[in-house]
């Protein structure tokens, strides 16, 4: 496989002494790397939420209660937004395109109420110390539409989200519940 030596780091290639031989098989890129990425992804993963464990470490208590607030929303707002869907397919209707993702008006509203923080600069400073590890993405969202729920933006605002998987979100709320 072309990114073969991805797998290992310098050292352990280094002794490997791998001999390289070009041997084309003539099969289309997708075929190769349908076996190539379960074998690279996992520990990709894994590397992400060892990341983003090691920021939330380093963070304060109040910045862990922030993400683990945003990550509830974000998943809430998920299965909100899966059911929409569910209802749309079933009623024959097309996709539905609601915009996934916390407001950060929302999202302030709730770090008030749980006393998280008490400014928008607050929240801000730590959303950004957030993006800066990729933990979370923001984006301005275009929709108009509004219901009672945060996934509705009225007339576009930022929209706030985790930027880990399920699994990893997971694993990294879990291991940082086990030492608070």
């Amino acid at each position: 496989h072309l990114n073969a030596a991805l797998l290992w780091d310098r050292e352990l290639l280094g002794r490997f002494r791998w001999s390289w031989v070009e041997a084309p098989t003539w099969a289309p890129y997708s075929a190769e790397a349908r076996t190539f990425a379960p074998l690279v992804a996992p520990r990709a993963e894994g590397r992400r939420a060892q990341g983003a464990l090691q920021v939330l470490q380093a963070l304060t208590p109040k910045a862990r209660g922030i993400f683990r607030l945003l990550a509830e929303k974000c998943a809430e707002q998920t299965a909100a937004a899966a059911n929409e869907r569910a209802k749309s397919r079933r009623s024959g209707g097309g996709r539905g395109g609601a915009a996934v993702g916390v407001t950060f008006h929302a999202l302030f509203q709730a770090c008030r109420e749980r006393f998280l923080c008490s400014s928008q600069a607050t929240l801000r400073s730590v959303l950004t110390e957030f993006a800066d590890h990729e933990l979370v993405s923001e984006r301005r969202s275009g929709n108009s539409g509004a219901d009672a729920s945060n996934t509705a933006v009225r007339g576009g605002s930022d929209l706030v989200q985790v930027a880990l998987s399920k699994a990893a979100l997971g694993s990294v709320l879990a291991q940082i519940d086990a030492e608070t």
